[in-house]
């Protein structure tokens, strides 16, 4: 069973995207009881590009 990584995404670990908290720490827990371990280790992390920071604040309507 593959998951999300699998495909090429990452989890982003900016503190905020947009106008929004990024609450990944807050959900880390809950990914990590509830899926394989060798699932939950291959989850990967990055920085959003500074592009896409600025394009998510141009509107205060989350679209993501």
């Amino acid at each position: 069973m593959g998951n999300y990584s699998d495909f090429g995404f990452v989890l982003l670990t900016d503190a905020t995207i947009g106008y929004r908290q990024n609450e990944l720490a807050d959900g880390l827990p809950y990914l990590q009881a509830h899926m394989l371990p060798e699932a939950f280790h291959r989850l990967r992390f990055a920085s959003a590009p500074n592009e896409f920071l600025e394009a998510v604040k141009s509107s205060p309507i989350n679209q993501f």
